[in-house]
């Protein structure tokens, strides 16, 4: 239970940094569009 418990959570983790860098890259493209 903890092993998959703790997996899950580090997908969740990971997923999230995943969106910040994109969401960081969507802002640069932007800047360097403007």
């Amino acid at each position: 239970m903890e092993s998959s418990q703790y997996m899950s959570f580090s997908k969740q983790t990971i997923r999230k940094f995943d969106q910040q860098k994109n969401m960081r890259k969507k802002e640069q493209c932007c800047q360097i569009i403007n």
